[in-house]
């Protein structure tokens, strides 16, 4: 039986930097150090601090190629890569070395050397475990992505053209793409294992352990029904497989043909294009006075926040790994009406503790929001069932205790190699 581990979490971001995945990462780190257990992180340059509670880290990795910088991809290629990449084995060796840890877990990793990885599921006596809330080991390395792109510009694209053949020589010369063992596997939702194993990954040990919230953060307040006028809610990336586009419509949709005095908030980043497009959207279907874009709210602040809306939507059109935002919006007492696409159907349960619509339908979307204000009883009734889902199921109590569970399991079957 293992009493205590030494646990070193590998990731590319690592709070303040990074979004929802860094924060997650953050705080089974500090839950595991509540447990008793010595937990260090090694995370990329971005961010300050090199202790976080009990917790102390080491923000020495490069992101590469670093699409922050204002070098291109091709110049970062030819210009140091190899020597950052070995410069990022070196760290973590000496690190493992220090601090001897007996389990690695490999957080989010894009942006990671896949190199570095592989070194570290081979380092002797330390088992090497992953956390996966998404579907980043289905692709390839990210150096390789870009050299097989096709240019986007014919004229701009000439210097990539004429270079690829040499840069994937250089990468095949390299052993790249380094393939991954992925032995032992925790997955944020049954649907990201079922997903990567369909699609060729080998996952030969993956449990499923669900992410969840802190429910002191989320207050619930507890409404009888939606407000007048209604206020509607999107949160998260703004980008099109997230489907924004269909909540937009769906304004529209019960503006001009329901009568109901509606506004939605959009609250997230994403790429301008596709903001402008939203925009452009609100204008031509006479709704951009309905509209707000919020930016993007601090993390401190959005508790309060998302309490002023009624209802959130989660319109997402691709299989979602499993949405801290809906547990959220479920935690803080508003009612969700959603997709079920990936993991989103662990969560979110039609007519139990919200209501689901077909992906990209916005009419489908626009039947469940007159449902919540037509039928009396309904949101009271949705509401309660969601943040006791969130109660029974999804609090960041869950995942600590599920990711020590499997790390405990790991270390306590590992076989020692002599040093």
């Amino acid at each position: 039986m293992v009493d205590t581990m030494r646990v070193l979490f590998i990731t590319n971001y690592y709070p303040p930097a990074g979004g929802g995945y860094a924060q997650l990462a953050q705080e089974i780190a500090m839950g595991l150090a509540e447990h008793g257990h010595e937990v260090q992180v090694l995370a990329s340059h971005y961010g300050h601090g090199d202790t976080d509670g009990r917790v102390r880290v080491w923000r020495n990795l490069h992101i590469d190629p670093d699409w922050e910088l204002p070098q291109s991809a091709p110049v970062q290629f030819f210009a140091g890569r190899r020597r950052r990449e070995q410069a990022d084995i070196a760290r973590m060796r000496q690190l493992v070395a220090d601090f001897r840890p007996q389990v690695i877990v490999i957080w989010h990793a894009i942006g990671l050397s896949r190199a570095l990885l592989a070194q570290a599921e081979a380092l002797p006596n330390v088992a090497c475990a992953y956390y996966l809330a998404g579907y980043w080991p289905t692709l390839t390395d990210e150096y390789l992505r870009y050299w097989n792109a096709p240019a986007d510009n014919l004229l701009k694209g000439l210097p990539k053209r004429l270079l690829a053949p040499l840069a994937r020589a250089i990468l095949s010369a390299e052993g790249k793409p380094v393939p991954l063992r992925l032995d032992h596997v925790m997955c944020v939702s049954a649907a990201v294992r079922d997903i990567l194993r369909r699609d060729g990954v080998p996952l030969p040990h993956a449990e499923v352990v669900h992410n969840g919230v802190k429910l002191a953060d989320f207050p619930v307040v507890r409404r009888n029904g939606p407000g007048h006028p209604l206020k509607l809610l999107y949160g998260g990336q703004i980008d099109r497989h997230k489907g924004v586009h269909t909540a937009i419509e769906a304004v529209h949709k019960l503006l001009h043909r329901h009568q109901k005095e509606v506004s939605l908030t959009l609250a997230g980043y994403g790429p301008p294009a596709y903001q402008d497009e939203l925009r452009d959207l609100a204008t031509k279907l006479d709704v951009a006075d309905h509209v707000q874009f919020a930016g993007l709210i601090p993390r401190n602040e959005m508790t309060g926040f998302m309490q002023t809306f009624d209802i959130l939507l989660f319109p997402s059109i691709y299989d979602e790994p499993l949405a801290r935002m809906m547990q959220e919006g479920m935690a803080c007492g508003l009612a969700v009406v959603g997709t079920t696409t990936g993991g989103s159907g662990e969560l979110l349960r039609h007519n139990v503790n919200g209501l689901a619509f077909a992906p990209g339908d916005g009419q489908d979307m626009v039947r469940q929001v007159v449902r919540l204000l037509d039928e009396p009883g309904l949101y009271q009734r949705l509401t309660t069932a969601a943040r006791a889902t969130i109660e029974e199921q999804f609090t960041i109590r869950h995942t600590i205790d599920g990711v020590e569970r499997f790390l405990v399991g790991i270390v306590a079957g590992q076989t020692i190699e002599p040093a």
